[in-house]
């Protein structure tokens, strides 16, 4: 029995192999194959396949991103759930929920069972590392942070702070009839940061008195807008149309 081996043939006089297999062209191949079968797996095989959504956010954030980019989610997501009803699935791992049941079955801890973790992804860290009442995962350390919290929202500590309150709202009338033209939105953020400053550092920024944003604030509202898009390259990266992970975890 004769066996040949072919280790390369001849063309126009030169050795070519007949396999020229290189890894760069075996990573290549991988992510083509990798690209071409992720629709089908997250549109067929994905487990959150049965829930209604458009096909497009089924296989990529993008829709997702550009309505966040634009500042235009809620509304985006309105329109969503007036199309496919109280459960919309609006990301390859991602599900908007716009049922009152949904609250009690997510966020709250019936008797018995276990507490859903945060999401670390969706609440940034604190600035020096330490997780804050917002993103505690550990149960005893939450319900510390709860229970110090707890009587600066009691009814009587609200009652209390009243005649603050009253004193903001008044200031809010009072701008709202002195502006030509009402924006609304304007004269919410002066009297949230007016009563936050006042509450944290027993001072306001004075900023529906003034009618305008002070330095500090204007730059944490530029800030949120850079962030926003930084954060959402940060987790589309390197891909920002796809979304690779295999399993809900967001």
């Amino acid at each position: 029995m004769t066996t040949l081996h072919l280790d390369s043939v001849t063309f126009c006089g030169r050795m070519n192999p007949v396999l020229d297999v290189t890894p760069s062209r075996c990573l290549v191949a991988l992510f083509i194959l990798f690209t071409a079968s992720y629709p089908l797996y997250s549109l067929y095989l994905h487990p959150l396949r049965v829930y209604p959504g458009p096909k497009l956010s089924a296989i990529t954030r993008i829709p997702y991103w550009i309505a966040c980019l634009k500042g235009d989610q809620v509304r985006w997501l309105a329109t969503l759930h007036r199309k496919y009803g109280p459960v919309v699935r609006f990301g390859p791992d991602d599900l908007s929920y716009a049922d009152g049941r949904a609250w009690k079955d997510i966020c709250l801890v019936p008797k018995g069972k276990k507490e859903n973790g945060k999401d670390t992804e969706f609440h940034a860290p604190s600035a020096n590392g330490v997780p804050n009442i917002v993103c505690q995962n550990d149960i005893a350390h939450h319900t510390r942070l709860r229970r110090a919290l707890l009587p600066a929202f009691s009814e009587k500590a609200l009652k209390a702070q009243e005649p603050l309150l009253q004193k903001y709202a008044n200031l809010v009338i009072a701008r709202g009839r002195e502006m030509r033209e009402l924006d609304m939105s304007k004269l919410m953020n002066f009297a949230m940061f007016d009563i936050m400053a006042e509450f944290a550092f027993g001072e306001s920024l004075h900023m529906l008195e003034q009618g305008q944003y002070s330095d500090w604030v204007a730059k944490v509202f530029n800030s949120i807008r850079v962030s926003r898009a930084i954060k959402r390259l940060g987790r589309e990266a390197p891909l920002t149309w796809l979304d690779f992970t295999p399993c809900p975890n967001d």
